[in-house]
């Protein structure tokens, strides 16, 4: 969102901890940076999607692709290429993450769902079908029944944001 366009501290010990410096950047370039880092230490037998969400979702790919060297340099273009603009679609970013179509009513397609989620954000839902915290929170863990997705959240920040919600 326009938000990730604002510069961002990260706490010194953590920053240490990952060997890079942050100082002056904003939150969108960290993230990109680390999501880059992360994408180079996946074993190359993993699947992965990088899903990026504002007022609107883009994904990577239609679905997760092999961490070979070639899609993870995909996948850095892909992201390098994402502006800071427009609001936070929660909703949108999941639906597309455990590929449940566009429509309210499609029911999910279990062979390519995740395993594992990385959640990042720094703000509070605001776009899509569904941005009211509780409902969010009751749609997912009532989906997350069957699917079973272990989910991380990481949030850039606390002002402005929902942490119970998240």
């Amino acid at each position: 969102s326009g938000s990730m366009a604002s510069n961002f501290t990260p706490d010194p010990g953590q920053v240490t901890a990952l060997s890079r410096k942050y100082e002056g950047k904003n939150k969108l370039t960290i993230c990109k940076e680390e999501i880059a880092q992360s994408l180079k230490s996946l074993d190359p037998r993993s699947h992965f999607n990088v899903i990026a969400f504002n007022t609107t979702v883009r994904t990577m790919s239609k679905n997760p692709i092999a961490a070979s060297k070639g899609n993870i340099k995909s996948a850095i273009g892909f992201l390098v290429s994402l502006p800071a603009t427009g609001e936070t679609n929660y909703y949108g970013a999941l639906r597309a993450s455990l590929d449940l179509g566009d429509t309210l009513d499609s029911s999910p397609n279990f062979k390519s769902t995740p395993d594992t989620l990385t959640f990042l954000t720094d703000g509070m839902p605001t776009r899509g079908e569904m941005t009211d915290a509780d409902t969010l929170v009751e749609w997912y863990t009532a989906l997350n029944r069957y699917t079973r997705v272990r989910t991380h959240v990481i949030c850039f920040g606390t002002k402005g944001v929902d942490i119970v919600l998240l």
